[in-house]
């Protein structure tokens, strides 16, 4: 996550890539014990250079239309 960037706008997020990443693996392990399919997102916007780009441009911009 890039936290910089988000504090230099936003200011205090609140919450941090770390915390991010444990309660997406807590999502996870919930959704494996209990048989619900699951798609790792946290995961795969790690995998992005710049994921915030990539979220709003890509994911936000397909739920709204």
């Amino acid at each position: 996550m890039d936290e910089v960037r988000i504090r230099k706008t936003r200011g205090s997020i609140g919450r941090t890539n770390e915390l991010c990443r444990i309660y997406s693996e807590a999502c996870i392990k919930l959704c494996n014990e209990t048989g619900i399919k699951v798609i790792d997102l946290w995961t795969a916007f790690q995998k992005q250079d710049d994921w915030l780009t990539y979220f709003t441009q890509v994911f936000l911009h397909d739920c709204i239309l």
